[in-house]
This record gives structure tokens, C-alpha cells and sequence, in this order.
């Protein structure tokens, strides 16, 4: 991480980043998502971070990153601007079947049972409905040889999406590969993101207003990383200890 003093400009942002980029020896075109607010300096249409970091992804190489909101502003913006009518209304009427009679209601807590034991099978339609025409150029005849092959329709249908993708001979489907990889990545990149800046906001706050960027980060180090630190090495190698009164 890159602390920012000062203004906080779409291009004082991207400068920081572009710092802990280097830092860490970092590639432009290796990165595959953004995830941001809505804020004029964050999405602004040509200085906006959003907008430098995808140029300097495809000035390395790279394809344009995917950008998705915030989930905490994706979650604001949801419930001010969706009716969930729709939605509640079915949920609501099936709640209310179930626990009407007793019946209803084991035959549901058996059922969960069930499925608690041997999980549900995964039914979506995901790649076998693609439309060819809407995929990346290198993408397309690899879609062709999945979608025309019976035995992998057949991993498919039982086996998890990522067990799935795992499972496509290399030497067939190297693309495919390669994009999977990349799109799973960034649901866990996108929640350590999400974790960390948690962090920082608890550890950050009024009480603490003389800690240092140096003393934050190896805070956040800490509260993030399940690493255990090695107490008797440390102490170890100390000369002298001070007791404390």
C-alpha cells in the first residue's frame, strides 16, 4: 500500500498506485479487475483512476481490466433504487406454505437435511449456451470443440465450475484456461481488497491520529495475514530485554 497526503485527484490516486505497483515489481498486465465508488475521481471518463490504470494495463500489453462497483455502494445503490417487491413477495408466500403445517415443515427440514449431506448438482447453462460470436477471437474454437463434446457436458453436470475448468486438457483448451483462471481471481483479490480496507477504517480511527504510515501498514500485516509470527526467534535474537513496570 502507498499512503496519500494531500489531494486525492484521480491522477494523485493513480500516481500511488503506479507506486505500489512498482514497488512490489509489479506488471500493469497482470491486473484483471478494478473495484471502486462511484466518486468523479475514481470513474471520471479520461482522469479518472479508473480510466488511467485500464490505459496503463494495455500500454503493457494487457486487455482492459473488468471494473465493478463496490459492494457496499452496490449494496446502497440497491436497496434506494431497486423495488424488491418481486423478489420478497415469493420468498414471503413460500415461507408461509412451509411453516403453515407441520407437515410442510419436516418434509422441508428432511429435505435440507438431504441436500446438507450430498449438496446440490449444478445445473446452469454458464458455457454450453455461449454464443460464439460474442467471445474474444482466440476464444472461439475452443468454445466450438467444448460445446460439440459430450463427455466434458458430462464433467459438466457433475462436478463444481471450478473442478470443471481444472479438468480441460491443458494442450485443448489453453485459452480457456487462462481466462478462468483470471475471472476467478478476481472474487478473492476483490474480498482481501475489501478485508485490508476494513481493517485499515478499525485501525485508522480519531484515537489514533499520530500513527504512522510505517506503523499502519505493519498493523495491517498483522490483522490481515494468517501467518503466525515466530515470538521466540524474535526474542531470541535480542540481547537485552526490558521488563516493564
Amino acid at each position: 500500500m502507498y499512503s496519500i497526503h494531500g489531494t486525492t485527484t484521480g491522477r494523485d490516486i493513480f500516481k500511488g498506485v503506479e507506486m505500489a505497483i512498482n514497488q512490489k515489481n509489479l506488471r500493469w498486465k497482470n491486473l484483471k479487475c478494478i473495484t471502486t465508488d462511484g466518486g468523479k475521481n475514481m470513474s471520471g471518463k479520461d482522469k479518472g483512476v479508473v480510466a488511467l490504470v485500464s490505459k496503463a494495463v494495455e500500454n503493457d500489453g494487457g486487455s482492459k481490466p473488468l471494473v465493478l462497483h463496490c459492494i457496499i455502494h452496490q449494496q446502497s445503490l440497491g436497496g434506494k433504487c431497486l423495488d424488491k417487491s418481486e423478489v420478497l413477495k415469493p420468498v414471503i408466500s413460500t415461507v408461509n406454505f412451509i411453516r403453515s403445517f407441520g407437515l410442510n415443515h419436516r418434509q422441508f427440514r428432511q429435505f435440507i437435511e438431504e441436500i446438507g449431506e450430498n449438496d446440490l448438482p449444478y445445473h446452469t447453462a454458464n458455457p454450453f449456451d455461449t454464443d460464439i460470436e460474442i467471445l474474444a477471437p482466440e476464444l472461439q474454437m475452443e468454445m466450438i470443440d467444448l460445446q460439440c463434446s459430450d463427455i466434458i457436458k458430462n464433467k459438466y453436470q457433475n462436478s463444481s465450475l471450478l473442478e470443471f475448468y481444472k479438468s480441460l486438457p491443458l494442450t485443448q483448451f489453453d485459452n480457456l484456461h487462462k481466462f478462468a483462471r483470471e475471472l476467478f481471481s478476481v472474487f478473492g483479490t476483490t474480498y482481501l481488497c475489501e478485508k485490508t480496507f476494513s481493517k485499515m477504517k478499525y485501525t485508522k480511527n480519531v484515537y489514533r491520529s499520530k500513527l504512522t504510515d510505517e506503523h499502519l501498514k505493519s498493523l495491517l500485516i498483522i490483522g490481515t495475514s494468517k501467518i503466525s509470527p515466530q515470538l521466540q526467534t524474535i526474542v531470541s535474537g535480542k540481547s537485552q530485554l526490558h521488563k516493564s513496570h
